[in-house]
């Protein structure tokens, strides 16, 4: 028999990973369970209990003079609770403004195990209505049983006493027979007659007398044997358990709620997750900046803060892509998102400035003519660049543009006239590149538009040795789907991912 499967620990790290992502969300939702527990536990009104213990004495048979019937417990509990007599006649005689239902709902009753003892209790925010109610409801109930139970008897009683009348009758009327008789057969005849009905009489009679003497065991089916008290104490719930048993719940309810809401999330939250997404690896994982508050700023982290962790992972990146294409002979490369606003610029920038930090001549290509922003990075002017390559045939050394780091060239998109045409021609775009190269660089890497946003950032990407599809933390899943099947549509090769806005990997 195979033994059952344990939970693989990469699962456990996982939950533990979601989790400590959603800490806060667990954190709010464990905070206003236990703040509302905490409210209800001094909302609630404080009420007091006062008890009457009833002692329950057997019922006596009807028509026999030592015949007892044990009293059902559950069945005179039942009594208390749901007798609306007892609960109107509690009612009249304490003047109570409830109604029968509100007093029954407040009344309580149970039985004292291995005990023939009734214990009865009502709860009120009175004290003293507490055991005033309590005693009227002892008294009533002992009153009930002790109608019912004489009741029977009386039932019992009545028809006894008309078959003695009648016998007696019987018995007068054959008296004054035998008294006007003169025969001494017929006068035998009556007599014997009249034996007859003295005998059944006299059975009568006793077993009348049987039924009158259990009347006193009715009367006594049931007593009071410990008064109300008044309370001095309340009844409610116990605040220190009822806040543990709040934390308790909170906390299941908020991993409950956490997991719920990761399982509807189809956020990609991590590099594994994108990898899951993409079907292909990550090459870099970007911490988020902090500092950087506008997302539009044009910040290039390697020259701001060139020991960060940030400018740390930049060079990672750098350092897995040089492995990489040395691998696979990579020298054009495409960067691009699956929608606007995940970063591509940004990577790309940084990408080509680290690529040059190591002595690598690098061509860094603004190719987003719908939303130029690659020639803020590097504070140079747009007005030729890539779009002028494309259509008016201008020379790569008339648009290409120096900058203050070394072995890095930037070439802008170009002129604002060419925005309104952004589509490309294939072969006029591999005779650019190929014009590119010839400039003496080692590598060509070109900032394109969001796939989802812009046909032509297909077109581009088929046109070089690879792409590298950057998101971060606002990507969805399918999002990242639906660009990746566009890319592999277009015979694109995706070389890696890259994922911004990483969970920081240093502690403070």
């Amino acid at each position: 028999m195979e033994s059952p499967a344990e939970p693989r620990s990469d699962d456990v790290r996982e939950y533990g990973r979601i989790l400590w992502r959603r800490r806060r969300q667990i954190v709010l939702v464990i905070t206003a369970v236990v703040a509302a527990v905490f409210l209800f536990t001094f909302v609630v009104p404080r009420t007091y209990p006062s008890s009457v213990s009833v002692l329950v004495k057997p019922l006596p048979v009807p028509g026999t003079s030592t015949d007892v019937q044990a009293p059902n417990m559950d069945t005179e509990k039942a009594l208390v609770l749901l007798s609306r007599e007892i609960a109107d006649r509690v009612r009249t005689s304490t003047s109570a403004p409830e109604t029968d239902e509100d007093l029954m709902a407040r009344v309580d009753a149970r039985v004292v195990p291995n005990t023939e003892i009734l214990v009865i209790t009502f709860v009120d925010p009175s004290p003293q209505r507490a055991a005033t109610v309590a005693q009227a409801y002892a008294e009533e109930y002992v009153a009930f049983r002790v109608r019912e139970a004489t009741g029977a008897v009386s039932a019992a009683e009545a028809p006894l006493e008309k078959q003695i009348s009648d016998l007696r009758k019987r018995i007068n009327q054959l008296n004054l027979r035998v008294a006007n008789t003169s025969s001494r057969v017929a006068r035998r005849r009556l007599g014997t007659e009249l034996d007859e009905l003295l005998g059944q009489l006299g059975i009568l009679q006793q077993r009348l007398l049987g039924v009158r003497s259990s009347l006193d065991v009715a009367k006594d089916s049931a007593t009071i044997v410990s008064s109300a008290q008044v309370p001095t104490a309340a009844s409610g719930p116990d605040k220190n358990k009822t806040l543990l048993i709040g934390l308790l719940v909170g906390l299941v309810l908020a991993v409950g709620v956490a997991l719920l809401r990761e399982r509807l999330d189809d956020r990609v939250k991590s590099a594994e997750e994108l990898e899951r997404a993409i079907g292909t690896r990550v090459l870099g994982s970007v911490p988020r900046v902090r500092a950087w508050t506008d997302a539009r700023e044009a910040r290039l982290e390697l020259r701001a803060e060139p020991d960060s962790e940030v400018s740390e992972s930049y060079r990672m990146l750098a350092a897995n892509f040089l492995a990489l294409a040395s691998r696979e002979l990579i020298t054009t490369l495409v960067v691009t998102s699956a929608v606007d606003g995940e970063g591509k610029t940004t990577t790309a920038s940084n990408l080509a400035v680290s690529l040059a930090e190591q002595g690598k001549k690098v061509a860094l290509v603004s190719a987003d003519l719908r939303n130029p922003r690659l020639h803020e990075f590097f504070g140079i002017e747009d007005d030729v660049g890539f779009a002028d390559l494309q259509w008016d045939s201008l020379p790569v050394e008339k648009v290409e543009r120096d900058t203050d780091i070394p072995n890095l060239k930037v070439i802008g998109s170009g002129g604002t006239e060419h925005q309104a045409r952004p589509h490309f021609e294939s072969d006029r775009l591999s005779h650019v590149l190929s014009s590119i190269r010839e400039t003496d660089v080692q590598f060509v890497i070109m900032d394109a538009p969001a796939v989802l946003e812009a046909a032509e950032s297909s077109v581009l990407a088929r046109g070089v040795d690879g792409v590298i599809l950057v998101a971060d933390g606002r990507s969805t899943s399918p999002t990242l789907a639906r660009a990746v099947s566009q890319l592999r549509q277009a015979d694109v090769r995706i070389i890696g991912a890259v994922y911004n806005n990483a969970p920081s990997r240093r502690r403070g």
